[in-house]
């Protein structure tokens, strides 16, 4: 388990190919690029061999729970390698980069409910999504 770097780019990207289904479009490259330069974003991968598991973190302030929280944005272990250990091992470790970072919550944006119920996460919907925000109101 190690943080990302900037030659880690085309593996990150192979994970998110397979957490996003292929889905993934020309400016993630940029995107992954700004969250290795971010102090307040964790880009942590699981390595055997290769990069077999990635979580893409943050920390933030979040007013309705008065808190700076933890969020992952994005967990994904390739299937050969999942039923392991590695996913746990990663909410592990980004736990306690959060907690070192003064946070006390953690927060999941498109969990895999199974996954973090096992981890002791509740189910608190929050969350509405407005994918053009320059058409609010229109």
């Amino acid at each position: 388990m190690r943080p990302g770097h900037p030659d880690d780019v085309e593996p990150i990207i192979s994970l998110l190919r397979i957490l996003y289904r292929g889905d993934v479009g020309e400016g993630l490259n940029d995107l992954v690029q700004e969250y290795l330069n971010s102090p307040s974003h964790l880009v942590l991968l699981a390595i055997r061999e290769r990069a077999v598991g990635l979580l893409i973190g943050a920390y933030r302030l979040d007013i309705d729970y008065e808190c700076r929280a933890g969020l992952v944005d994005a967990i994904v272990v390739e299937e050969s390698s999942r039923k392991q250990g590695i996913g746990t091992a990663l909410v592990r470790e980004f736990a306690r980069w959060a907690r070192d970072r003064g946070c006390t919550m953690l927060q999941v944006i498109n969990p895999n409910e199974a996954f973090f119920d096992k981890l002791g996460f509740a189910d608190r919907r929050l969350r509405f999504q407005q994918r053009s925000p320059d058409k609010i109101g229109t």
